[in-house]
């Protein structure tokens, strides 16, 4: 039975406001985030690269929009200020949207670094701010705002590939004008609220302890791993499909199957493990996923629909509860710990693209993805050394 505390819903409670508005910015912030994945088709075209390559260019995403988010979520903890979730979105619109202008593959990589730079500073702050508007219900809040960001990944291709499709590849520029919206609401309506809890700390680091070291440890092992296989197959879906002759437009949309699937398993996730536990949530979503990813590499048709609509809604369902679970551990550092989650382990595992890429040039695409969907079972196992709630 979930057990919630006598007090007022103004005090302790969702606050729907900041909830909505955070969510959405985290839907729009992450939308430029997918412009990425669908266009490598293009990319790949146009600049005549491997598959290693390609793989980079994710690698550069992935590690721009996540590698400095401990530093960006312990300066906001330090500092107390809000201007990193606003910046974000402006940054990461701007940068994502001109993708089709740079003439030269370093460009084009210095372009989606910069857009990743945006990303990296929106998220911890982002967390923070969502995990304390969530009062009592912190996986619900979390799932709700994680949720956005996944729905933003996956209506990214639908987004884009219009826009392509209708002014070309060199003008994907147009498509910058929700960031700044949204970035203008957020600096009204978020960073200049007043303070209504406490969202700063000057007590360093001093909170860690044997006791928060090792399930964090285990945390993030869980997370990396999970964003290796995450970021592995939104990369090189369109790709693979592509091989088996289908179009660009079929990719985007298994992406946005694989995304908006995840963005719902994201809402449940965080839900039941507010009653039955993150720790149980954290297992099934890990041990249920390579099955599924199996599916969908391996059958034809409406199976492989299937599979991979419920592999993406599996495995990231216990996005938000492990972000949850972190902050729990850390709760005087919740942006610190949101960075951790979010940002260096998505990093890494967003770096690690770049060796599935060399690995498909090796011994091709589907066997190096099935390589990949073995992942899940490590993190299962990193799973059950996490305490029990």
């Amino acid at each position: 039975m979930e057990r919630v505390p006598h007090c007022s819903q103004e005090r302790y409670g969702i606050q729907k406001g900041q909830i909505a508005l955070l969510t959405t910015a985290h839907l729009i912030n992450d939308t430029y985030a997918g412009f990425l994945a669908p266009l490598l088709p293009v990319v790949v075209e146009k600049f005549g690269l491997t598959m290693a390559a390609t793989g980079f260019l994710s690698s550069v995403l992935a590690v721009s929009s996540s590698l400095a988010q401990p530093l960006y979520g312990y300066l906001a903890d330090r500092l107390g200020r809000r201007y990193f979730v606003v910046l974000g979105p402006l940054l990461t619109s701007i940068f994502m949207s001109s993708i089709g202008l740079p003439r030269s593959y370093g460009l084009l990589v210095l372009v989606i670094f910069m857009g990743g730079m945006g990303t990296a500073f929106f998220h911890p702050q982002g967390a923070a701010l969502a995990g304390a508007a969530g009062g009592y219900r912190k996986g619900l809040g979390m799932s709700i705002f994680s949720a956005g960001g996944n729905a933003g990944y996956a209506l990214g291709p639908l987004l884009i590939i219009p826009i392509v499709s209708i002014v070309g590849f060199e003008n994907t520029f147009v498509a910058v004008i929700p960031g700044v919206i949204i970035s203008m609401l957020l600096y009204k309506y978020i960073a200049r609220a007043k303070i209504t809890a406490k969202e700063a700390s000057n007590d360093g680091f001093t909170g860690w302890s044997a006791f928060t070291y090792r399930p964090l440890l285990y945390l993030w092992l869980i997370v990396f791993l999970r964003a290796t296989v995450v970021t592995s197959f939104g990369t090189f879906i369109p790709l693979l499909l592509e091989e088996r002759g289908y179009s660009l437009m079929v990719g985007g949309t298994s992406i946005f199957v694989f995304l908006f699937c995840g963005a719902v398993g994201g809402l449940f996730g965080g839900y039941w493990s507010d009653r039955i536990g993150r720790k149980k949530i954290i297992l099934m979503s890990l041990g249920l996923s390579t099955p599924f990813l199996f599916v969908f590499l391996y059958t034809s048709g409406l199976w492989t629909t299937l599979g991979l609509a419920l592999a993406g809604m599996v495995l990231l369902s216990s996005i938000p509860v492990g972000i949850v679970m972190a902050q729990e551990f850390m709760p005087t550092r919740i942006s610190t710990v949101s960075g951790l989650m979010m940002g260096f382990g998505w990093g890494l595992g967003g770096l690690a693209v770049s060796f599935i890429g060399m690995l498909a040039d090796h011994i091709g695409l589907t066997p190096a993805l099935a390589v990949v969907a073995l992942i899940p079972l490590i993190g299962f196992g990193c799973g059950l050394r996490l305490p029990d709630e």
